[in-house]
């Protein structure tokens, strides 16, 4: 919802703020605001195909970052949020003080915003996921070479290209 409405981060930092988050007519107003917002979207663009794909905010890199790290859906998510905000300032195409905003809220929900530092690709399998992550013949267990093999494994992946939403 925050892409389409963005009086919605707003109303969600202040509830962080004041501790209502779970509050049912919060969560009542925000969450029926959402699902207006991504029906409406959807019934725009019931085959994926155009302006729905920003209902995938996060999700480009939610997949891989679940198989790679054995990150949770909203941990994975939070991660691909804050990683497309930051490649989105770095490319110019949001400022950075939208990006530091989410990235903040996020935090302050006890959300990641980053890959841990202590992620180690010795919990990974020879061979990388289910045996597929390799680079060249041999085996890979390097973990940008994993999360680039997964999301080009992506289901919405479209011929030979890839649709982040930055």
């Amino acid at each position: 919802g925050i892409i389409e409405t963005p009086e919605l981060l707003g109303e969600v930092e202040e509830a962080a703020a004041a501790g209502t988050l779970r509050d049912p007519a919060f969560l009542d107003r925000v969450v029926g605001a959402a699902c207006r917002i991504k029906k409406g979207i959807v019934e725009i663009d019931e085959q994926d195909r155009g302006v729905r794909r920003i209902l995938n905010f996060g999700h480009t890199l939610r997949q891989p970052l679940e198989a790679v790290l054995a990150n949770s859906h909203g941990a994975a998510v939070s991660i691909g949020m804050a990683l497309a905000a930051r490649y989105s300032v770095s490319r110019g195409l949001c400022h950075i003080e939208g990006a530091e905003r989410l990235i903040s809220l996020l935090s302050g929900l006890g959300l990641p915003v980053a890959i841990p530092s202590d992620s180690s690709a010795s919990r990974i399998p020879p061979g990388g996921m289910n045996g597929t992550g390799t680079r060249g013949n041999s085996p890979s267990r390097d973990i940008p070479a994993l999360l680039e093999h997964s999301i080009w494994q992506d289901k919405k992946r479209d011929g030979k290209g890839i649709h982040f939403v930055f």
